[in-house]
């Protein structure tokens, strides 16, 4: 979990245990508005773990795709640089 939605988990808590608090006094005009706070802060402390997550699966796809793209394209340039280099030993240098 990152920070934000640890905030908004925070007040879904505090907003549940006032939405209680408020029920069992029998006041169900503070009940439905804490209730509706504590919905709100749920569904965004859900949805900005999902985000989160989205964003963490999207990075390592990237990433991994940049490190397979850089694998073939060291395997296709290999075969190019070994046949334009000089045989050293076919012509008698450093011998």
């Amino acid at each position: 979990m990152n920070r934000l939605s640890r905030a908004f988990a925070l007040i879904a808590v505090f907003a549940a245990g006032y939405a209680i608090l408020m029920l069992i006094n029998g006041q169900p005009t503070d009940f439905e508005i804490s209730a509706g706070v504590y919905a709100a802060a749920l569904l965004g402390a859900t949805l900005f773990e999902y985000v989160v997550r989205l964003s963490r699966k999207t990075l390592a796809h990237e990433r991994a795709a940049v490190w397979e793209r850089r694998d073939r394209e060291a395997s296709t340039v290999g075969p190019y640089l070994t046949s334009c280099a000089p045989d050293w030993s076919t012509t008698g240098r450093y011998q």
